[in-house]
């Protein structure tokens, strides 16, 4: 599976752009739309090479995502990848065997979205930005796949809830 467009759009927002590098508040040195491989020797990016580094980055996590759908036997729609992918952008990886890992695996939508929005903490301190984070990536991975009458009123601005 890959990213949504969507879900890509999304990533872009939680993250905001930084044309320089700055540490974070992990204190993780980062550019551009949350890149932190390299970042420390990048300066003044612009928007479509930090998007690039954004899509190089993310087919890392697709590939660490898709190998979990493989391994761990996860059964994921569009929906649960894209949020779950969403995640490990901002966290790095489902640890093997951890509550969120084995409510995935059980296929309990509800108690994964429950176990989502524990990741709230960066630098021992629950921050505004991953409740909301987390909150969206919950509520994407219990939500159904979008239907076609969804699709297209979506298409047309009608149906937005996920947007």
């Amino acid at each position: 599976m890959k990213a949504s467009k969507r879900i890509i759009n999304k990533i872009k927002e939680f993250e905001g752009f930084s044309a320089n590098p700055y540490f974070d508040s992990a204190g993780v040195l980062t550019i551009g739309y949350g890149t932190t491989k390299d970042a420390g020797k990048y300066r003044n990016i612009t928007k479509q090479f930090a998007e690039q580094l954004l899509l190089q980055d993310l087919a890392v996590f697709e590939k660490t995502l898709n190998n979990y759908i493989t391994n761990r036997g996860y059964i994921l729609n569009q929906n649960q990848f894209d949020a779950l992918l969403s995640f490990l952008y901002n966290v790095g990886s489902i640890r093997s065997g951890s509550t969120l890992d084995r409510s995935i695996r059980a296929k309990e939508p509800g108690t994964v979205a429950t176990n989502l929005k524990t990741y709230i903490y960066a630098g021992g301190q629950p921050l505004r930005g991953l409740v909301k984070r987390r909150n969206y990536e919950a509520n994407l991975f219990a939500s159904a796949g979008m239907d076609i009458g969804k699709a297209i009123l979506t298409a047309f601005g009608i149906f937005t809830s996920l947007n």
